[in-house]
């Protein structure tokens, strides 16, 4: 179970998008691409990874796992100011501490928290409320 204020869960999501501003790739691509051996590197060695600025810690991550880029520019095509990495890092955290602690978050109440994976997807969610 994570626990609150995992620091190497806050790096391991920043450097998650990070990369993905770096090589124009979706989060979820830059995920699937380092693997489950990719991410748990990372968060082991978070602690050392975060002394370096994380710029270069993403280009040695892209390096030593041969990521590939993408068309996905997100930061560009945005129509307001997009939070830096390390307050999206924050955001990425706490919904997996959340989701880690048994909170009920679904794909379908998730849809306007995350960064779509899709320029195509844009706009606010719509929502229903029952009566």
């Amino acid at each position: 179970m994570c626990k609150r204020n995992n620091s190497a869960l806050f790096f391991t999501c920043s450097l998650i998008e990070q990369i993905g501003r770096t090589l124009h790739a979706g989060r979820g691509a830059v995920t699937a691409a380092l693997g489950e051996k990719g991410v748990r590197a990372v968060y082991d060695y978070a602690d050392v990874l975060h002394c370096d600025p994380i710029e270069k810690a993403a280009y040695d991550t892209i390096a030593e796992f041969d990521l590939p880029g993408g068309s996905f520019d997100n930061v560009a095509s945005a129509r307001y100011t997009v939070p830096d990495v390390w307050t999206m890092g924050k955001v990425y955290a706490r919904l997996l501490e959340a989701w880690d602690q048994g909170y009920a978050l679904t794909a379908a109440s998730l849809a306007g928290s995350c960064a779509p994976e899709s320029p195509t997807t844009a706009g606010p969610p719509t929502t229903t409320t029952g009566t």
